[in-house]
């Protein structure tokens, strides 16, 4: 289990990946259902605000929430059709409810007069790639949702821009069909982000357990000198911005900071074909690739999916029967989300939807000090004491320990003789720091 601190970054596991299920199925469109629900919030920063009302009639494409906040990221429709309802509704990742707008699908699919090529590379400036990337509602699509524009916009002076095609979760394979079906996309997005950044030097790194990627991206770039292919050597979490940048530069982002501080930017592969579509097409962000597969899924498969679906009508159209024992995660099998409710909406950075064993059924023991956790922390915390700490609510000790450094990436939890629950106690002393902090 141990990884050697020279094999790039300390710690890592290497769990079952069962990639397999879906790895050799190609990106099936998913007709848009009767109804969408779009929350106005799908990415850090302040929440959009409702830019049409009920009643109104909108097109694809078009914008329906806006906010003149700096870290934001504008919202549209990937449906035309009737505005129902603009009211708070149940949000996949957060705890509380989120305002959200319904829309009433006329399956007419008219797409809104805005929705114009930008350009091209050679035609467009630095500074209208990262316009049409921030008109375009575009944000982190491995999970993080930060939004695209703001990266390219810092003062910072950058040099390297890596795109991750890790892809280092069990199960998920959404990247891996991108990078397979739709290579020329995938590098051309980049050389946009490339030109946004005003970088000379881009590395997509991939993980050598998706060969076919390695090759359809390498027989792209074949002309190219700008643009180089890494393959990574497969270890859970490589596709963390810390690990890859480590991994691939040698480069430690400090505590506390960001990848910008070492002069880095970190962008996901779906990420960068959305920023082609801005571009070439003038689509903004209404659609993405998400992987459904675990057990009890008839028809697992790589699904391009219109945001605002909900997960109920993706069992309708993928013959999901939770089974017994089991819990539906929206994200990856490790640091996906549990829903209970299935009434929730793909969001922009719902890469996965995996059905996967529920460890609230494996009885919790007593640590035995064993150090397994120790072993496989990328972040060299010592994640036993975490929860020692936790536990007895000694919040001084467990913020000097390091609890906010945690990447929430669950090694610890996947090797624990213990069956310890780590990574929801690490979220909930995590939330409750930040409380007492306020």
């Amino acid at each position: 289990m141990q990884a050697k601190r020279n094999e790039g970054f300390y710690g890592g596991i290497y769990p079952e990946e069962r990639k397999e299920l879906t790895a050799k199925i190609a990106i099936e469109k998913i007709s848009p259902p009767e109804y969408v629900y779009i929350p106005l919030q799908q990415h850090a920063g302040v929440i959009c605000e409702p830019f049409v009302k009920i009643g109104d009639r909108v097109k694809v494409g078009q914008k329906i929430g806006d906010s003149k906040a700096m870290v934001t990221a504008f919202v549209h429709s990937g449906v035309s059709g009737e505005v129902i309802f603009v009211e708070p509704r149940k949000h996949p990742l957060l705890p509380f409810d989120v305002l959200t707008i319904g829309i009433k699908n006329d399956m007419k699919n008219e797409q809104d007069p805005s929705i114009i090529p930008k350009g091209t590379l050679e035609s467009c400036s630095k500074e209208s790639i990262i316009s049409a990337i921030k008109n375009a509602g575009i944000v982190g699509m491995g999970g993080a949702q930060f939004p695209s524009h703001i990266k390219l916009s810092s003062n910072k002076p950058v040099d390297t821009i890596l795109l991750n095609g890790c892809e280092c979760e069990p199960l998920l394979n959404a990247d891996f069909r991108l990078m397979v079906e739709r290579p020329g996309k995938v590098l051309m997005g980049f050389k946009l982000l490339m030109k946004a950044a005003g970088v000379k030097k881009g590395i997509i790194a991939v993980e050598d357990n998706k060969p076919e990627a390695l090759e359809a991206l390498k027989e792209k770039c074949k002309a190219e000198t700008s643009v180089e292919i890494v393959s990574v050597k497969t270890k859970y979490p490589e596709g963390a911005e810390r690990m890859l940048i480590k991994r691939i530069l040698g480069r430690e982002v400090p505590l506390g900071g960001l990848p910008l501080d070492v002069g880095v930017i970190v962008n996901n592969i779906g990420t960068a074909c959305a920023v082609y579509d801005s571009i070439y097409s003038g689509m903004p962000l209404v659609s993405r690739v998400v992987t459904v597969a675990g057990e009890g899924v008839s028809k697992p498969g790589n699904y391009e999916v219109p945001i605002g679906m909900l997960v109920s009508d993706i069992i309708k159209v993928c013959g999901i029967k939770v089974p017994e024992k089991f819990e539906l995660k929206m994200g990856g099998a490790v640091m996906g989300f549990t829903q209970n409710d299935y009434e929730v909406p793909v969001i922009k950075g719902t890469n996965g939807i995996a059905v996967v064993q529920k460890k609230d059924d494996l009885t919790e023991e007593p640590c035995i000090k064993c150090g397994r956790c120790v072993n496989v922390c990328p972040m060299e915390l010592k994640p036993h004491k975490l929860v020692f700490y936790a536990k007895a609510e000694n919040w001084v000790k467990i913020e000097k320990e390091g609890i906010m450094n945690c990447i929430e990436c669950g090694c610890c939890e996947e090797i624990c003789s213990s069956k310890s629950h780590m990574v929801e106690i690490f979220k909930k002393s995590k939330k409750m720091l930040r409380e007492i902090k306020k």
